[in-house]
């Protein structure tokens, strides 16, 4: 949950590097998981979660916060 993580978007723009991704926003990856599903649903395609084990979807990301909404603190 606390893992670092980065929100990133793809770009489409082809004066900034169409095809790339832009950086918009790093923290915990609870909070990034948190943002982007907070996102409306045509920016929240656009844009993907990297951290260092993998990249999470939107979709993936909803999935993360319900599993950790379900398990129980320590």
């Amino acid at each position: 949950m606390s893992a670092p993580a980065e929100l990133r978007r793809r770009v489409d723009d082809a004066a900034v590097g169409a095809g790339d991704d832009v950086l918009v926003a790093q923290g915990p990856l609870i909070i990034m998981a948190y943002a982007l599903t907070s996102m409306p649903d045509a920016a929240r395609e656009a844009c993907t979660i990297a951290t260092a084990v993998g990249d999470y979807s939107a979709s993936e990301a909803a999935a993360l916060l319900r599993h950790w909404s379900l398990s129980p603190q320590g």
